[in-house]
């Protein structure tokens, strides 16, 4: 029994320790399972990292590859930048160089715009000295002008006392041969009056040349005037042709806009050469061709014209008066000597006849040809002299008529300036005038008495006065007779 149970017991007991063992063993099983299941999450995370360690290796690889790569092309940048900046620094040292010579050049500019700088200045100076000359000039001309109105009232007054002095020695001769009346007194008389005639014509003579004096400095003047006005006009011309072949110049009114000096210079030079046409030639035998007093072929000639044309009017009408002056001063000399030789007792079988000289008095510029003074008529009686006398006066009325109705006879100057076209070029259309009329007053002027008709030169002068007295009215019968246009159009291309 005991056996039994010990034997029992010791089944239990080896079943116990059995249990145990199983017990045991099973937890040994169990931490080795869960030992494996961690080694093998330990060898699969292993793999991984390896993957992951061998994807980043080629990662790299490549990125080293890549940086090879690109640290080869920085080389070849690098090389080409060195041969670049070599060059670079090779053309800085030859602009440098260059510019190191530039800088003698532009030295050697600026010591030639110095020179030029300094020529601009004497030029300059030249210019105001060219310019003052040219003011002492035209003051000379107007003295000249003052001197040659001085010499013409001179002369006035000088045949006015002339012709009083003549008067009372007629009359005081009438009443001496009247009261005496002998032979030697007449034969004395005869000699005085001989040496008044020759004193006289010494007088005429003086006061002709001095006048052709006058008129020969006056064209100097003014010629050498208009030589310098076309040379300043010449460079003018250049100036703006050169702008406008630069093209700073599209037309006409572009041209006068920015070249107004021209036109100005222009104007002046019209001015001066019709000045000297109307001053003419010296000399008491200039025909009407060398003398034309009213150009009016530009629109410059006009506008000097237009403010000396009541003038010039008043100057003619004044010369006609001195000359007619003159003559009635030599003939009235001529009746005296003429009576005196007929009253002589010497001379009653050979009568004498006192011819006026050869020589001419000066013309004005506007009279188609030298005035003729009348020439003396065959010795006849006093009262046959006094009736010619109407006659004579009317012929010469009609001379001094001439001078002012054809500077308002409207009808004769546009029927002899018709053929003229509308731009009114260098041609005067007062010449076909002078030519309609030269014959009639050739006509009028040969074979005059002794008057000349002062007082219907005076009424003339007056006259002329009158009408020259408006200048808006003189202009607007200039640009009516001569048919001029508003404002002309001058092309620079076409300009000599």
């Amino acid at each position: 029994m005991m056996a039994t149970e010990n034997v029992a017991e010791h089944d239990l007991l080896m079943q116990a320790v059995a249990e145990s063992a199983r017990e045991g063993a099973r937890r040994d099983l169990v931490a080795a399972q869960e030992h494996i299941v961690q080694l093998q999450t330990a060898l699969s995370t292993s793999r991984s990292e390896e993957r992951q360690a061998g994807l980043e290796n080629k990662r790299l690889a490549t990125q080293v590859a890549t940086t090879q790569q690109l640290l080869a092309v920085a080389e070849t940048e690098a090389h080409e930048l060195r041969r670049q900046l070599g060059e670079q620094l090779k053309l800085a040292e030859n602009e440098a160089r260059e510019a190191h010579q530039r800088c003698g050049e532009v030295q050697a500019l600026c010591v030639q715009l110095q020179i030029e700088k300094e020529a601009l200045v004497r030029l300059q100076a030249e210019m105001a000295m060219a310019i003052a000359q040219l003011q002492a000039e035209k003051e000379a001309v107007a003295q000249l002008q003052a001197e040659k109105e001085m010499a013409v009232v001179r002369l006035q007054v000088e045949m006015a006392t002339a012709i009083a002095q003549l008067q009372a020695e007629k009359e005081e001769a009438a009443a001496q041969q009247g009261a005496v009346g002998g032979a030697a007194l007449a034969e004395r008389r005869t000699k005085e009056d001989d040496d008044d005639a020759v004193m006289l014509r010494a007088r005429c003579g003086a006061l002709r040349r001095e006048l052709e004096s006058t008129q020969s400095q006056l064209a100097s003047v003014t010629q050498a005037w208009e030589a310098a006005a076309q040379g300043r006009l010449a460079e003018k011309m250049a100036e703006a042709q050169s702008a406008a072949a630069a093209g700073r110049v599209k037309n006409d009114e572009e041209f006068w806009a920015r070249n107004d000096e021209v036109h100005s210079l222009h104007t002046l030079v019209t001015s001066l050469r019709t000045t000297r046409l109307y001053a003419g030639a010296a000399g008491a035998g200039a025909t009407y061709g060398d003398n034309r007093a009213d150009g009016a072929g530009s629109v410059g000639a006009v506008n000097s014209a237009q403010l000396a044309a009541s003038h010039r009017r008043t100057r003619l009408l004044q010369l006609r008066e001195t000359l007619g002056q003159m003559g009635e001063l030599l003939s009235g000399a001529e009746v005296m000597v003429e009576q005196r030789l007929q009253q002589s007792p010497h001379q009653q079988g050979q009568p004498r006849q006192l011819r006026l000289p050869s020589s001419q008095p000066p013309s004005p510029p506007h009279l188609p040809s030298p005035l003729q003074l009348p020439s003396s008529p065959q010795p006849q009686l006093q009262p046959q002299a006094q009736g010619q006398q109407g006659s004579q006066a009317s012929v010469w009325g009609r001379l001094f008529s001439f001078g002012n109705s054809s500077g308002r006879s409207r009808g004769l100057h546009q029927s002899c300036s018709s053929a003229s076209d509308r731009n009114l070029s260098r041609m005067d259309s007062c010449a076909t005038v002078s030519s309609c009329g030269i014959n009639s007053l050739h006509d009028s002027s040969s074979g005059c008495g002794h008057s000349i008709g002062v007082r219907a030169s005076t009424e003339s002068l007056q006259q002329a006065v009158t009408v020259g007295g408006n200048l808006a009215d003189e202009l607007a019968d200039i640009y009516d007779l001569y048919q001029l246009p508003a404002q002309p159009k001058y092309e620079f291309r076409s300009w000599s």
